[in-house]
């Protein structure tokens, strides 16, 4: 067959080259190789070993492993007990440390007088020049009373008052003329002011030249009655001394050391020697 003809194209008259369809090729993705399976025996190993209780799987572990966990537990242990005994300690401080401020220390208490009379109760006491004025000074008569059955004492300067003590049905009693001794009846050198309390409740008396004593007394439900007379509280030549006993919540005088025995002998706490007086 023949050829056909060429024909002339002026220049940009080239006819478009026709675009080539695409063609979609599918590709099938490869299968994923399926892991071989374990050998039998393996498999029930496994399961033989998760199955075992904690204490044996331990000992189915590595020997790194296990020596490595035991020394973690030991310096877990020591950690614990340190942090432990610093707690105990610090403990103790604080409570000592509080006990400390509720309950001070105080120096060891010096003994008392009541138990040095008492041990010296047969030795005379020791004599001292006293004042001249105090001893012209104790003209004053104390009326000495007390209860038959507490022997429980009231002392006072005035005779009208003594008399109501008797009068009032209190069992109070006075020996022969009422007088017991003799004291001042107002403040003069070497002279401190004896002071009488009652206990209301009770109805005992007591008396006393210290202010610390007055005060324990007053915070002990006794009512301060005021100074009934003066008397020295050193030892002089010509002066008796008259001592304070106690028995449960009752306390009595005792002029000289021949009471003082005779109450002692009866059940009689011997305290003090309260002052000294003349007869």
């Amino acid at each position: 067959m023949p050829a056909p003809p060429l024909r002339w194209r002026p220049p940009g008259d080239d006819p478009q080259p026709q675009a080539q369809p695409q063609v979609k090729v599918k590709v099938k993705a490869k299968a994923k190789a399926r892991p071989e399976p374990k050998p039998r025996h393996q498999v029930q190993a496994r399961h033989q070993v998760q199955a075992l209780p904690v204490q044996r799987r331990q000992h189915l572990r590595p020997e790194h492993t296990r020596k490595r966990r035991r020394g973690h537990s030991s310096v877990l242990y020591v950690l614990a007990t340190v942090v432990a005994l610093g707690l105990v300690t610090v403990i103790i401080f604080a409570v000592t440390a509080h006990s400390q401020q509720r309950h001070p220390s105080t120096p060891l208490a010096q003994p008392s007088a009541p138990k040095l009379a008492a041990t010296a109760s047969t030795a005379a006491p020791t004599t001292h020049p006293a004042p001249a004025v105090a001893q012209s000074s104790l003209t004053k008569a104390v009326y000495y009373l007390h209860q038959t059955d507490l022997s429980v004492n009231y002392l006072t300067l005035s005779s009208s008052d003594a008399q109501r003590m008797v009068n009032a049905d209190l069992d109070f009693v006075s020996n022969g003329s009422g007088v017991g001794f003799h004291a001042a009846s107002a403040p003069a050198q070497g002279l401190v002011a004896i002071y009488r309390l009652h206990n209301h409740t009770t109805g005992d008396y007591v008396y006393t030249a210290s202010t610390a004593d007055r005060n324990s007394l007053t915070h002990a439900s006794y009512v301060n009655e005021g100074a009934v007379f003066y008397a020295p509280t050193a030892p002089a030549s010509g002066l008796i001394p008259v001592y304070r006993l106690q028995r449960g919540t009752y306390h009595c005088l005792a002029v000289g050391t021949l009471p003082r025995d005779a109450a002692v002998a009866a059940g009689w706490h011997l305290q003090h020697i309260v002052f000294y007086v003349r007869h």
